[in-house]
């Protein structure tokens, strides 16, 4: 289920030094393809409505990411 790579995704930030605009990319065979998300967390502990979950349909196999002053850069 999608909610539980996002809380597995949620608590991995929060044991790395949690903080507001630390982010991770990760990849889902749920459903009928590939998908690979970008889940931004709001700085506060566990999942909360200010923590955002973007959809990348039928992107897959990204290899990094960089973060700069205005976005970040994928690939």
């Amino acid at each position: 289920k999608l909610i539980d790579m996002v809380t597995a995704v949620e608590a991995a930030i929060q044991d790395n030094g949690h903080k507001s605009g630390e982010f991770a990319f990760f990849e889902s065979d749920l459903g009928s393809q590939d998908n690979s998300y970008l889940f931004i967390s709001d700085g506060a502990t566990g999942l909360s409505s200010g923590d955002i979950l973007i959809k990348l349909v039928g992107v897959s196999g990204l290899t990094h990411a960089t973060p700069f002053d205005d976005g970040i850069a994928i690939a």
